[in-house]
């Protein structure tokens, strides 16, 4: 699953929390993803976007890559799935969104090999801060997973841009 150091350079990865507040911070957060993913893609030349797969930030970041794919066809969206049946409990609007998300991903990949066990998710969160360079968040609550991802990936050099601190 490791990318080499040139093909890291042209991946983003997304972490965010899962609960966003009401619906106009939600789409405050999504336009602020589609004018930064579109940065990255026209700065940085950008060609693939990694989602956790969660509800929350990682739904609205994959919903912008879906959107921008339209006008930049060659980008990808990969979804880094932490364990077989991760939504099974979600409400069946989060599943509807879910199953939307999925159908337009380039690649899945499945962390582990079966159900939820300890520690998937961390795992999901390192390895897809080891597939990037570039990581877009939404972290307000340092002492949550976010934080944590975001702690790894600047063990693991990677360009953060926290968009909660430019909202």
């Amino acid at each position: 699953m490791q990318k080499s150091l040139q093909q890291r350079y042209y991946s983003c990865f997304f972490t965010g929390h899962r609960i966003l507040g009401d619906y106009e911070n939600r789409n405050r957060i999504y336009e602020v993803l589609v004018n930064e993913i579109e940065r990255l893609i026209n700065e940085r030349g950008v060609d693939t976007f990694i989602c956790g797969g969660a509800i929350g930030f990682d739904a609205l970041a994959a919903k912008a890559v879906i959107y921008l794919k339209e006008k930049n066809p060659d980008i990808k969206l990969k979804l880094y799935i932490p364990c077989y049946g991760h939504f099974l409990k979600w409400s069946y609007k989060d599943k509807a969104v879910w199953r939307y998300i999925s159908s337009f991903a380039n690649e899945s990949i499945y962390i582990t090999d079966g159900p939820y066990e300890e520690g998937c998710m961390k795992k999901r969160n390192c390895a897809m801060a080891d597939d990037a360079h570039y990581c877009l968040a939404y972290c307000i609550k340092y002492g949550s997973g976010t934080g944590s991802t975001l702690k790894y990936a600047e063990m693991k050099n990677c360009e953060i841009n926290n968009i909660a601190d430019i909202m």
